[in-house]
């Protein structure tokens, strides 16, 4: 343990390389844990001392989201040194891989430090599995070293996508480590094979996906029963008398205006007629239902109104929320037109974003989506921007 400008204890070191040093410490005046990068002791490398300063003075310009914060710099002996707020958690390379919301989670933290750097045009931490540190649902990015002369632009799908399969699986390439849910893998194989053009579009079908990975499959109803069949009355004991059969026959017109019972051989004939009648109904509502089905399919959504003159293309890559007049799902083919098969179907305030687009066709415009856990086309007019 040392002293550093009598201000700050310094502790363990717990990352280095050749000419810079990074340890725990403590602030002894403020009474809090820091992390310190300094030049190790010897000869002074100008070119190195003079890469810290620079990076102290953009790092106060310009705080990144989820990048450790820069408390202080200074020097001693001619050594600059950094002070950072204390580390966060572990590597993310030692505790992956992560439960599918944090996953999420991670991705959307990455993705927004990834826009800030974007927007402020300042250069982007390395982003690894020892640099990105996670615990309780945060997320912390550690700028240790200086930053090299070309690093991954402000938007790299590939860094994410490494980042995504190491949190996901456990392995950065997702071969090798724990299988994550099938619709979690495809998104992992899209990432490493370049399929993506921008990051947000992978966080929005990785949310979709995670909503959908655990959900069971379609129950099937069970069958009710169309009809009850009447039971069958009990036989009397033994047949009336003379006597009995003469006083029932002279109550005929009283039973009659209270309601006579059926004949027995009304019931098997009644039974019948039951029978049929429910087979009948039966038979009916099975032709609505495939019907309505078929009339569903045809239609790109329910209640989408015809093709309208459009104003313009649509905002390639920005996203828009699925807006059907009725609230029915969209349905989303595999080409433009109504003749194309069905991919898939999305929600209403689903948001997608719009590949390409719009084409007539059918009496409609489509546009390419992508989003929602579906790719592929749907009709514009049941779109609307964010």
């Amino acid at each position: 343990m040392t002293l550093l400008s009598e201000r700050y204890r310094v502790d363990d070191a717990v990352y280095g390389d050749a000419a810079i040093s990074v340890h725990r410490g403590h602030d002894q005046v403020l009474n809090r844990g820091v992390t310190i990068e300094v030049l190790k002791p010897g000869p002074v490398d100008a070119s190195i001392a003079a890469a810290l300063r620079d990076k102290a003075r953009r790092m106060a310009v310009t705080e990144l989201p989820n990048v450790a914060a820069l408390y202080d710099q200074g020097e001693e002996n001619g050594r600059p040194y950094l002070v950072f707020e204390e580390l966060q958690g572990a590597p993310l390379a030692e505790i992956a891989p992560l439960a599918p919301d944090e996953v999420v989670t991670l991705v959307a933290a990455l993705n927004a430090t990834l826009r800030a750097a974007k927007n402020a045009q300042a250069p982007l931490p390395h982003l690894d599995g020892s640099s990105v540190r996670f615990v309780d649902s945060r997320t912390q990015i550690v700028d240790w070293g200086i930053a090299p002369d070309s690093g991954p632009s402000a938007d790299d799908p590939a860094t994410v996508g490494q980042l995504l399969a190491l949190a996901a699986t456990g392995s950065p390439t997702g071969e090798g480590g724990r299988p994550a849910p099938a619709p979690i893998m495809r998104i992992i194989n899209r990432a490493q094979t370049g399929q993506y053009a921008s990051t947000l579009v992978l966080e929005d079908e990785l949310r979709a996906a995670t909503s959908t990975a655990d959900d069971p499959t379609i129950a099937i109803p069970r069958a009710r029963p169309t009809m009850v069949l009447p039971r069958e009355e009990k036989r009397p004991a033994r047949a009336p008398g003379p006597a009995k059969a003469a006083q029932r026959l002279t109550r005929v017109p009283a039973e009659t205006a209270r309601g006579a019972r059926s004949p027995r051989w009304l019931l098997p004939v009644g039974a019948g007629l039951l029978l049929l009648l429910g087979l009948l109904a039966g038979a009916r509502w099975l032709r609505n239902t495939s019907m309505t089905s078929t009339q569903a399919a045809a239609t790109p959504a329910a209640t989408v109104g015809a093709a309208q003159p459009t104003t313009g293309a649509p905002a390639q890559g920005k996203p828009y929320v699925v807006a059907t007049r009725d609230g029915q799902r969209l349905n989303v083919r595999n080409g433009p037109g109504t003749r194309n098969p069905v991919v898939g179907v999305v929600t209403n305030g689903t948001v997608v974003r719009v590949i390409e687009g719009p084409v007539a066709g059918g009496g409609f415009n489509w546009v390419h989506i992508r989003g929602g856990g579906v790719d592929g086309w749907a009709v514009l007019e049941a779109l609307r921007q964010q």
